[in-house]
């Protein structure tokens, strides 16, 4: 008789991952670090992966885009967080990937807390 094989178990899921946001132009230079730590401390927090912050410097500046493509890159992001909702960024709640909303979400609200593991499909 022949020897089973012997499978190798699955990889581990992805984690989720969130990203922060927000508008440097709203706070104070001396805040950006602190802000930023709050932001990753709240999403991890939540149990997410921490993904990184984009921080948008210029009124024309290019940054919501970044973040959309990135999103769209990374079906892992699975949320924003941003600093209060004067950060949103485009003013949405929702950012559509193409495939998929990632949600907006403000650090000092309960809202970012992981839902069932399940993205929102952009269009159902």
């Amino acid at each position: 008789m022949r020897g089973l094989s012997q499978r190798k178990p699955p990889p581990p899921p992805s984690p989720q991952v969130a990203v922060g946001y927000f508008n440097t132009r709203l706070v104070p230079t001396a805040n950006i670090a602190l802000i930023g730590a709050r932001m990753r401390h709240r999403a991890e927090g939540w149990g997410y992966a921490w993904g990184g912050t984009y921080l948008d410097h210029r009124p024309s500046s290019d940054t919501v885009d970044a973040l959309i493509r990135r999103a769209a890159r990374d079906p892992d992001i699975w949320v924003i967080v941003v600093p209060d909702h004067a950060h949103l960024p485009a003013g949405r709640a929702l950012l559509c990937t193409g495939t998929s909303l990632v949600r907006v979400v403000d650090v000092g609200s309960d809202d970012g807390t992981p839902r069932p593991p399940q993205q929102i499909p952009a269009y159902p």
